[in-house]
């Protein structure tokens, strides 16, 4: 079952999908790291990480994280089972 972004600009509605990258970056938060602690685990600077949120916030249409998450999970993007929650 495919899940369809909202339409824009005329452009067909595109599947809602995550790359490697947005995956990776969901699930750390996920685990409760911070977008700096992202961006090291990562290897990229923290602005492209919270730039990267920002993005998936728009595109899925939500406006804060746990609703990112939420349906993100929702839509079966990732499973939250094979995510292991880190103790700080």
């Amino acid at each position: 079952m495919y899940h369809f972004s909202k339409i824009s600009r005329g452009r067909p509605p595109q599947p809602l999908t995550l790359s490697d990258k947005q995956r990776t970056i969901v699930q750390l938060s996920m685990q409760g790291l911070s977008a700096k602690e992202i961006a090291v685990i990562t290897g990229t600077n923290c602005n492209t990480t919270n730039r990267t949120f920002t993005h998936l916030l728009s595109r899925f249409n939500v406006r804060s994280s746990v609703a990112l998450i939420t349906k993100i999970i929702q839509l079966g993007l990732i499973n939250p089972q094979t995510i292991e929650v880190k103790g700080r």
